[in-house]
Parts: C-alpha cells; structure tokens; sequence
C-alpha cells in the first residue's frame, strides 16, 4: 500500500479549560455542574506521512526516532518516554482489532507550539488512530478515533478531559463543547457577524501534569471554601462566561470578547492559583499580559489550555494590530506567534464559522547539502566514486552506505520535509539519481528479506530528495546559493562529507542544532566541535562570547576564522581546545541575502565564492549562536580523516 498523507489539526480553547474533566465527577457531588468549553480548531497542527511497517515507527522534529515491536508498546505507554501517547493509542488498537502489522509515521511539519496548551499531545494520539484507520481500514468514524485517542491517553496516566480530541471532527471551525459526567456533546457556533482577530504566542514552560493533579485534588467533595470556590469558578461560574462569550461571538463584539477573556482569568487565578502556586502563579503569563506596550494593541487576553507558563492568547483590536502584537512579541519573547481569525473576513462568503491561521513561523523544513567539487584530496578513488558524497561508511545499523544516505535519512528522521542535493551536471547527477532509484530486479531477488526492506525504505526517502545543478565550481558559498530556496526560507546547511554520531542519550546532532534553533528564530545556529588547537588550522573556528562546556553548550559567537595560523588558534582556544564549524548550520532568512550580496560584489577567495563572509556578516547584522553538540562529528574531506572516520563512525 503506498503512503498516506495526513493532517491532524490542533485546538485553541477560548475559555472553559479544566470545565471538561471537573465535569466527569457530575453525580459523586452535588456541588459539581456540567462544564462547557468554546474551542477553536486549528490550521496549524501535524503533517505526517504514514505507511505499513512491521513495527510502530515514529519520527518527528521534537522527538527522537524511535521503532517499537507491539509487545513493547505498554511499556513505553507508561514510561516518561515524549512517544508515550503514541504508544498507547497504538497499544489499544492492537488489542483491539489484533492487527499483526504496524504504521510508520513521519511527522514532515508540526506548526504547533510545542506543548503550550494547543494540545499536541492529542493531536499525536488521534493521528496515530487515524493512521492504523485508514491504513487497515479499521472502519472508525471519527468519533471512534476520538475515543480511541482519548483512551489512549488516559492509558499514560494522564488526567486529560475528552476536550482534546476535538481536534478529530471540528477542523477549522468554532464550537461550544458541553460536558455532562461522561457524556460529551458540541455545537458548532454561526459565524460571527464581523472578524474576531486573536493572537497566540508561547511565553514559557509549564507542567500540566502538575497542574491537572494539584486540581483534581479539588474534587468531588467541596469539604474547604478553597474547594468550593474551584467548583464554582469551573462549574457554574465558567457556564455563564460561556454563555456570554456566545453572545460577543455571534455579534462579532471582540471588545466584549476580550474583557470576558480578562474576566475569566482573573475569575481562575483567584479560585486555582492556591491549589498550585508553583506552576499558576505563572509570572511570565501575567507580566506579558499587562505589559504596557501590549494593552493598547488588545482588547484583553487570558492564558491557554491548562494555564502556567505555557501560552498566551490576545483578542485584537483589528487585523492590523494582531499581526503588530505579533512582530512585538517577536521581539519581547523571542517566540512564535500566530493570528487565528474567527469569522470570515470582509471580501470572502462562507457560510461556515472557519478559522484561518497566519503563523509566523520559521520553521526549519529543508535541509541542503552541497556535494559538488573533484574530490581530488580523495583521489584516486574520487575517480570512480563521484560525487565524493557517495563515499561509503558502516554506519550503526551496519549497513554500508554512501554519506549522502546517512545524510538523507537523519534530515528524513528529524522530519525536514526537503533534502536539496547540490551536485555538478552530467555524472554526479546521474550518480545521486540511482541511489534513490528501485533497486534492478535481479539485485533485489538476491538481497535478504532485512535488505530487500531497506532497499524500500531508501525508495522511499528519495521522495524527499530534490537535485540542484551546480553548473561551474565557483566554491562553497555559490554551491549553496544554487539551491531552489525561497528567499525569506530558513534552511539547515549539512556538508556532503561531514557525518554526525549523537551520544546515545541525546537526539541527533541535526535534531540538537533544530531544536536549538526553534528556541529563538531570530537567530542563526551553528554546531561545533571541540578538538586540540593544534588540529584546527585545517578548518573554520569560532571564538564564542564565554566558553563553551558541558553545562553551557549555547553561546554568542564573537568571531570566526577560517583556517586560522597556529598563532592565530592559540588566541581562539581555551585549555587546549579549539571550537570548529563542521555544521550542522541552520540559518536565518537573512543570511540569503548576505550571500546574494557576496556573489553580486564578487567577493571571491582563490576565485571562489566562499561560505565564510557571509557568515561573518550575518554575525555583524544580527548575530550567531554556536551549539557545542552532544555527540561526534567526523570529516572525510582528505585521506586521513576519511581512515579515522571509517574507524570510528558507527562503533
């Protein structure tokens, strides 16, 4: 069967968080109302590509790669492992339905913020349900993916309520959710009768868990005026702010709206703040909402999802002011913000309550990788194996494989969506186009079973693969400029003769550089590797504003050189050691047009365009941060880095 394409959207709760588990203890308590929740749908969510697999095998950029056999999923179900929903959704299914196969699911993009209340967590278990529905046609309406994903969750421990799993059957609309022990109903609202804008940004980091536990510890019996007052704030108090926030919907009121919005917080952080002050104090929440600078862009605003320090949401004063607040909030908490728009706007005509979603957003979804040049430090093998990218490693499957797979399959495993293959016309081209062409069938009727699947799975990664032509060799810096990339684009940059071997506890070092740079867009990030000064003449090396250590292994760079003199290293090292640039690179939007700049003035070094002045003057713009990696980077540019690599890579 071949891949599927899937999207699973999340969830935005305008009010009424906590109302949808407070409800489930209906009927143990005759203080206890049922709850109600407005929930926006998103656009933004998950993106995945899922397959038929042997084993459970889950890839995606906030997550390391993990493949689990079915009798392995509880385990994993109830271990603190980031795939623990996944695994009890796919747990409950197995049991279930005693599916003998599993699904292969590549999260490509995740334009959710990650864990901060737009419920990611059950976006995850209702793409794993719809991925085995519809790739063992398991014949569940959506409704029964819900179920399934709800009831995997709970499977982890988790204290979630069934609002979550709305992500199944609402996408794109708005609806009013009702909570009545455990019965769940939803009505989706008419559209407004104007455009509501309201801006969503992350502000920190919370602990729902914590949260969700301190709660409940509220219920069922109101023995305390403290758990009285909890009762009532998400019982009967949150169905009249409900009610009146229907009411400013329908009317397209977004003053109405925010104030409600402030209300509600106000009306929560009286009644919950007691029961967990460490996580619903949320300092970083209240400051952003009564910054100074924000209050005469909005109407109001309140927390999102389960509160804490998670994130923020405004309602707007106009279109023009949300994407305003975005750019200023931006700049306050170097954070991603998106608009959600409630309504349809002006010149449109719908007649559905939809949701459209601007996100600013930089994220990384492509990866190039620049494997043109003679390869002549390699020569005489570089004569046959060309590019030199395709030189071989045993890698730590032990399977024997040309760099630029390695390569290919950790951008695949860190769920970019596009590996840009920069090589020279003609026989390189050629070269990188059968790597990741069907084996011939002779060849494949005498590999192994193991071997005839990995023969499918390099297949199936050349979807991802796009060549770009490299026409004359004009250097490094004008090899990458010759990738097809937007020009606003972020990107990762990864050398065609540089691999990378993590340490077993941390992600990939690609995974480490991405998510070091999803911590602030705003500024580019460039994995280094440490090694004794005397070896760093050969390479580029950065002097960082404090020293790089275990404890701090991100800092601003203050410098870099290219193949510094020995006298020149012994300046940029510390105890002996010197910082070298051998990638990954993941690079701001900016640096595109520092190297346009470079290639329009010809600054050229021995006739080439070289990647280090852009780099250089991207520092000077607006600065760049070096990430000392957990884990090993090995060159295999002359013949003995190749030896060592070949040694070493793998083991």
């Amino acid at each position: 069967m071949p891949a599927l394409n899937l999207f699973v959207p999340g969830r935005l709760c305008l009010a009424g968080e906590h109302s949808d588990w407070a409800a489930t203890y209906v009927g143990r308590s005759v203080h206890v109302t049922p709850g109600a929740a407005l929930v926006v749908a998103l656009q933004q969510g998950l993106y995945a590509q899922v397959a038929p697999s042997p084993f459970l095998s889950l890839t995606s950029p906030l997550a390391s790669h993990i493949e689990l056999a079915p009798g392995q999923l509880l385990e994993n179900a109830r271990s603190d492992s980031p795939w623990r929903y996944a695994s009890a959704v796919a747990h409950l299914i197995h049991q279930r339905f005693r599916i003998p196969r599993a699904v292969s699911i590549i999260i490509h993009s995740e334009t959710l913020l990650p864990s901060k209340g737009l419920s990611s967590s059950a976006a995850v278990c209702v793409l794993v349900a719809r991925a085995y529905n519809r790739i063992y046609q398991l014949a569940l309406t959506e409704e029964g993916e819900m179920e399934l994903a709800y009831q995997g969750e709970r499977l982890t421990g988790s204290a979630c309520g069934r609002m979550d799993q709305i992500v199944a059957i609402t996408s794109g609309r708005v609806a009013c959710m009702h909570f009545d022990g455990d019965y769940v109903s939803h009505t989706v609202l008419p559209p407004p009768a104007k455009p509501i804008y309201i801006v969503v940004a992350q502000v920190g980091v919370k602990d729902t868990a914590t949260i969700l536990t301190a709660l409940h510890r509220a219920y069922p019996n109101a023995d305390t005026e403290q758990k009285q007052r909890l009762q009532h704030a998400l019982g009967a108090n949150n169905l009249r702010l409900i009610k009146e926030m229907q009411r400013a919907l329908a009317d397209g009121d977004p003053c109405a709206l925010g104030l409600l919005m402030t209300t509600a917080q106000r009306c929560f952080d009286h009644a919950a703040i007691p029961f967990c002050p460490e996580q619903l104090t949320s300092p970083k929440l209240h400051c952003i909402l009564k910054d100074p600078d924000v209050l005469p862009l909005v109407y109001g605003g309140k927390g999102v999802g389960s509160q804490g320090d998670g994130a923020v949401q405004f309602v707007a004063k106009s279109k023009e002011k949300a994407h305003l607040l975005c750019k200023m909030l931006m700049a306050k908490l170097s954070t991603q913000s998106f608009v959600v728009t409630v309504g349809t706007e002006p010149e449109q005509h719908s007649h559905s309550t939809a949701t459209q979603t601007e996100s600013i957003d930089n994220t990384i979804r492509t990866a190039v990788i620049p494997a043109a040049g003679f390869g002549t430090r390699l020569f005489p093998a570089s004569r046959i194996i060309r590019p030199k990218a395709l030189f071989p490693v045993v890698d730590t499957d032990g399977f024997v494989k040309p760099l630029l797979l390695h390569l290919t399959e950790q951008c695949s495993q860190a769920s970019l969506s596009k590996a840009v293959i920069v090589v020279s016309p003609g026989e390189q081209q050629q070269r990188v186009r059968d790597l990741f062409s069907p084996v011939p069938k002779d060849l494949y009727a005498a590999l192994k079973p193991h071997m005839r699947e990995y023969a499918d799975r390099i297949r199936a990664l050349g979807e991802i693969v796009e060549i770009a032509i490299q026409r004359e060799p004009r250097g490094f810096g004008h090899a990458v400029s010759c990738a097809p990339l937007k020009s606003g684009e972020p990107f990762l940059l990864l050398l065609g003769d540089v691999v990378f071997q993590s340490e077993k506890s941390a992600p990939s070092c690609l995974q480490q550089v991405l998510n070091a740079f999803r911590e602030t867009t705003s500024t580019s990030v460039i994995g280094v590797t440490q090694v004794p000064v005397s070896e760093a003449g050969a390479y580029g090396v950065v002097k960082t504003v404090e020293e790089l250590t275990n404890e701090r292994r991100r800092c601003r760079i203050e410098s870099i050189v290219e193949k510094p003199s020995a006298e020149e290293a012994e300046k940029l090292s510390s105890e002996g050691m010197c910082s070298i640039v051998l990638g990954p690179y993941a690079f701001t939007p900016s640096f595109w047009e520092a190297l346009e700049r470079d290639i329009a003035e010809e600054k050229t070094l021995n006739g080439e365009i070289q990647l280090t002045p852009s780099m250089c003057s991207l520092l000077e713009v607006e600065g760049m941060d070096a990430l000392l990696l957990e884990g090993h980077s090995y060159d295999t540019g002359n013949a003995t880095d190749y030896r060592r690599t070949f040694g070493a890579f793998g083991v």
